[in-house]
């Protein structure tokens, strides 16, 4: 078991991408004082502590929006859970009672001001799933399956009030099977930034690096037109973007004529495969021409 004498504030929601952070650290023995909760949809405006699941006492109160979640695994360790709505006062404060040496935060959906980068000693440290300063935003896995990556990887940076632009503590490579579906993109990439968390928090001293300027890039939230592919593409990029970002679903892919199909999943391709048409339908299943072969979705 590694050995992390930090004090830590964990913020994250709920999803596999926060829950295996959270857990490495839990599992390597680390002092994590709380966990702040956020959920996407909650119109909430006041913090809440919600109800301790205590491990040992088996009549605790247990509230579990997920069977398995950053809130049942703070409970499994005793660990208290404060669900927040917006980033006000009364959370910060409550923060600033924690006074911890670290936040570290995994897939949590709002910036943090200025006064809460100041609030713990050591500064706040974000794992991202892409090798920055590429892929800057809320949403790099969904870009780097559009632009046909497939060597990726996660870093681990200091916050600031940018996004996604603080300096480099460290990096890891990451390399995404064919046709990985975003719930597994997702697992893979928490999974190599959870042991990159352990490795760095292990060490008395934290490294860190200003982001090169060279390849730095920014997206944000997707559109229709970025769900939509051109046939022009090559097959495996197609197929590897809509399996990757399927969680995006529908996407819409446009023939040479302007006509535009909807789809809502990618289930194979065959590569320099020709149709006779644009694209042809068979059952439920539709077969579509792209650059050098043919995409099978449904």
């Amino acid at each position: 078991m590694s050995q992390i004498a930090y004090k830590i504030v964990f913020f994250g929601m709920g999803g596999v991408y926060s829950l295996l952070p959270l857990r490495a650290l839990l599992e390597n023995g680390a002092q994590v004082a709380a966990v702040f909760f956020a959920r996407p949809e909650s119109t909430r405006q006041e913090p809440r502590w919600l109800p301790r699941a205590a491990a040992k006492d088996p009549q605790a109160l247990v509230v579990l929006p997920e069977t398995d979640s950053i809130i049942s695994a703070a409970g499994e360790f005793e660990v208290p859970v404060l669900e927040v709505g917006e980033l006000e006062s009364e959370a910060l404060s409550i923060l600033r009672e924690l006074s911890p040496d670290l936040i570290v935060t995994a897939c949590f959906p709002r910036l943090l001001p200025q006064e809460w980068l100041e609030t713990p000693r050591l500064g706040c440290l974000n794992i991202h799933p892409s090798l920055l300063p590429a892929y800057q935003g809320r949403y790099p896995l969904f870009w780097q399956f559009r632009a046909g990556e497939h060597d990726t990887g996660v870093t681990l940076h200091l916050m600031d009030t940018g996004v996604d632009t603080g300096d480099i503590v460290a990096q890891k490579g990451l390399t995404f099977p064919e046709g990985v579906t975003a719930w597994n993109a997702d697992k893979l990439a928490a999974e190599a930034g959870a042991e990159l968390l352990v490795d760095v928090l292990a060490k008395p001293k934290l490294s860190q690096q200003p982001q090169p300027s060279a390849g730095a890039s920014y997206q944000g939230i997707p559109t229709e037109a970025d769900r939509t592919i051109p046939t022009s593409w090559p097959v495996r990029r197609a197929f590897n973007f809509l399996r990757g970002a399927d969680d995006w679903a529908p996407f819409w892919i446009e023939m040479e004529d302007g006509e535009r199909l909807e789809v809502n999943r990618a289930l194979g391709f065959e590569l320099d495969a020709e149709l006779d048409a644009y694209y042809e339908n068979i059952g439920e299943e539709k077969r579509v021409q792209m650059e050098d072969g043919v995409l099978r979705v449904k």
